[in-house]
């Protein structure tokens, strides 16, 4: 390319032209006075055509190295303390009157001071003991009796003694009286209950026969008098301590079973 120019220009224009070429490649400008406008135009075109070949970038340089770390901020002051929470109130505790626990039972009343919403915890109804007097309503006792085989004087009565555990408190009369056969099961007033397992309806005693030897449906004797053999009197059903079965039969007899009496509902 430069062989080109020097040929075209000569020494002096050849040397002007690399003045002029430098200048272009550089973006500045160039004094050409001592060039012919043919000339000038050559240099041009040389000149433009080598910036476009010399314009190319190059190759991306190698990274740069991590900057220098940067100040830390100053840290900040501790904040103000919150102001105090109020007092909490107490619970005031208090006997409970009658017309808040009703029946005298008694009771406390609680409230939270200044509410003026108070609760009440009142007194359980008081239970009953592990003894009792009498059965209470509607409750089940149950027992066993026997009569031992027995040489039979036609003339003499046979009696099996029943006592309930705790005493009745009214005596059962003798239609709330029942006999259940070791092979029955107890009509509705004994409960369905059968001789493992005797129960009785409320008000009701009911005697099932777990085997009977030799003997007829007893009767059921609450008491006797002292004269009952020479004719004294005595009182059919169950008095309020128990019974007495009265038999009569074959000249040898046996029998035993259980019992259920249930206190009458009032």
């Amino acid at each position: 390319m430069f062989s080109r120019i020097h040929q075209k220009l000569g020494n002096a224009g050849f040397a002007i032209s690399i003045v002029a070429l430098v200048l272009a490649l550089t973006g500045g400008a160039y004094a050409a006075g001592k060039l012919t406008g043919k000339q000038k135009k050559e240099v041009e075109k040389i000149a433009k055509k080598a910036a476009k070949k010399t314009a190319k970038p190059g190759p991306a340089g190698p990274a740069g190295g991590p900057g220098a770390k940067g100040d830390t901020g100053a840290a900040g002051s501790n904040g103000t303390n919150g102001t105090a929470g109020a007092n909490g109130k107490s619970v005031v505790a208090s006997a409970a009157s009658n017309t808040e626990c009703t029946g005298g039972v008694g009771g406390t009343k609680f409230e939270v001071e200044g509410s003026g919403t108070p609760s009440h915890v009142c007194n359980g109804k008081n239970g009953q003991t592990g003894f009792t007097a009498t059965l209470p309503p509607g409750q089940t006792e149950t027992g066993s009796w026997s009569i031992g085989l027995t040489a039979v004087n036609d003339n003499l009565p046979k009696y099996a003694a029943i006592s309930f555990p705790i005493p009745l408190a009214a005596p059962i009369a003798s239609d709330h009286v029942i006999h259940v056969k070791w092979d029955e099961v107890g009509p509705s007033e004994c409960e369905q209950g059968t001789s493992d397992a005797p129960a009785a309806a409320p008000g009701y005693f009911c005697v099932y026969s777990t085997t009977s030897e030799g003997f007829f449906t007893p009767s059921f004797l609450s008491a006797y008098t002292s004269g009952e053999l020479d004719g004294g009197s005595s009182v059919e059903g169950a008095g309020t301590s128990g019974a007495i079965l009265l038999f009569s039969g074959a000249e040898e007899a046996g029998a035993y079973g259980t019992f259920a009496v249930t206190a009458a509902v009032e």
